[in-house]
């Protein structure tokens, strides 16, 4: 036999919700009641003074301390070697002109004696913007044994191919110890391209 059931169906669905409400809200209850026992026992496991807590915390400052001296220390010699660094800079951007004047004593030969050296940037033309590297005049004066020592003198600088152009600005005869020497003026324009 069949039995029937006459509870009509939303009845019964309604009763069947309710017992699972009921089971989750049993469910939840004791999942608070057992996060709260476990927090309790790790907050009690915890609460305790651990004795090797402070001398950790005297270690950890006393290495801060050192960590911050050497910091102020390193610092400094940091700051030493950047100042040290722009020196360096300042200086290597500057040209070495002993290295022209050795080149200019060793064009000399025998019958040369310089007598001054002037170094002069050309100026820019009027109405115009001044270049970035300017050019430069190399003015010489002295004397030779000879005009045509001083000539060929004009010549082995423009051998050097350090400059575009030698020009002979003067030269006169004229007295220089105890005898006869041409007076020469050269103008030497450095060539920045070579």
């Amino acid at each position: 036999m069949q039995s029937v059931n006459l509870i009509p169906a939303a009845r019964r669905n309604a009763k069947r919700c309710g017992q699972r409400v009921r089971q989750w809200i049993t469910i939840c209850v004791l999942y608070a009641i057992v996060s709260s026992a476990a927090a309790g026992a790790w907050r009690w496991s915890l609460g305790g003074d651990d004795p090797g807590i402070e001398q950790h915390l005297a270690t950890a400052s006393a290495d801060i301390d050192r960590a911050s001296n050497a910091l102020t220390f390193t610092n400094s010699q940091l700051s030493a070697a950047r100042s040290q660094i722009a020196a360096n800079r300042q200086i290597l951007s500057q040209p070495d002109w002993s290295l022209l004047l050795a080149l200019l004593g060793k064009q000399t030969g025998g019958n040369i004696v310089l007598r001054s050296f002037e170094l002069k940037a050309a100026d820019a033309p009027a109405g115009e913007k001044a270049p970035a590297a300017p050019k430069l005049t190399l003015r010489l004066s002295g004397f030779g044994r000879t005009n045509q020592a001083v000539a060929e003198f004009g010549l082995r600088l423009e051998e050097t191919h350090l400059f575009s152009r030698v020009t002979l600005v003067d030269s006169s005869r004229e007295t220089f110890l105890a005898g006869d020497a041409f007076a020469f003026h050269l103008e030497c324009a450095l060539d920045d391209q070579r």
